[in-house]
């Protein structure tokens, strides 16, 4: 199986995209050249490993009929001083 995303540039650091039907944006802080009309893309790394993550375990306590009340995942990073700037994983937490 093949992923394969086509991200369009509008203005200045505005792109958007539209994943499996749904509209995404992206944009820097205006500082940064942005008009801040969409999250940043790095930060959208941290929320795909929290949703995947979510997702499996929501999918495991379905099999086993466990069903949460309420489920929370948390991924906190931190980003690097160095060019190009990168991620280092510091904690992940699962709520139920």
């Amino acid at each position: 199986m093949k992923h394969m995303v086509d991200l369009a540039w509008h203005e200045n650091m505005f792109f958007d995209t539209v994943l499996d039907g749904h509209r995404l944006s992206i944009d820097a802080l205006e500082e940064n050249g942005g008009a801040d009309k969409g999250p940043r893309p790095k930060k959208l790394m941290l929320l795909a490993l929290a949703g995947c993550t979510a997702m499996d375990v929501i999918s495991i306590l379905r099999k086993m009929k466990m069903i949460p009340d309420k489920f929370n995942v948390i991924v906190e990073a931190e980003v690097t001083d160095e060019h190009p700037e990168k991620y280092e994983l510091s904690d992940s937490w699962l709520y139920r």
